[in-house]
């Protein structure tokens, strides 16, 4: 359905942007596949009729954005991008701000800065729409 109503906007007759869709297998694994439509003005690739552009990625369980492509992804300091990384990968914000040797008061500016420079209100929100982010993944 995904890949038809893509191809479906491609072809210049629908508004569908496409979008991700998480499948597991049976032993678990997780993969994430991201389907956009692939118009031929929007690319270098001219392929004459109507298509879609599927990423496909695997090992989600593992993964973890290096502080540059958070920075680059949502434009925040390489300061709230160290910190943003220690928060996706499990740490909280008194330990981190620790460990880092920065107050816990700074720390809580460095998130507040982040919410405001994604939209985000809440930890849990901000973790959840970064480890969903198909283009991380392919950065």
């Amino acid at each position: 359905m995904l890949i038809a109503a893509s191809v479906t906007t491609a072809a210049g007759k629908g508004f569908d942007p496409g979008g991700v869709v998480l499948i597991e297998n049976s032993k678990g694994d997780q993969y994430r596949i991201l389907v956009c439509p692939l118009r031929d003005c929007e690319s270098e690739i001219s392929l004459g009729v109507p298509a879609a552009l599927i990423f496909i990625s695997d090992n989600l369980r593992n993964w973890s954005p290096s502080e540059s492509k958070l920075s680059n992804a949502f434009r925040i300091t390489q300061a709230e991008a160290k910190f943003l990384k220690a928060l996706i990968d499990g740490r909280d914000v008194a330990n981190y701000a620790q460990d880092a040797g920065i107050s816990y008061h700074t720390a809580r500016s460095h998130l507040k800065s982040i919410f405001n420079k994604t939209g985000e209100s809440c930890q849990s929100g901000l973790i959840r729409m970064i480890i969903s982010d198909p283009m991380l993944l392919m950065l």
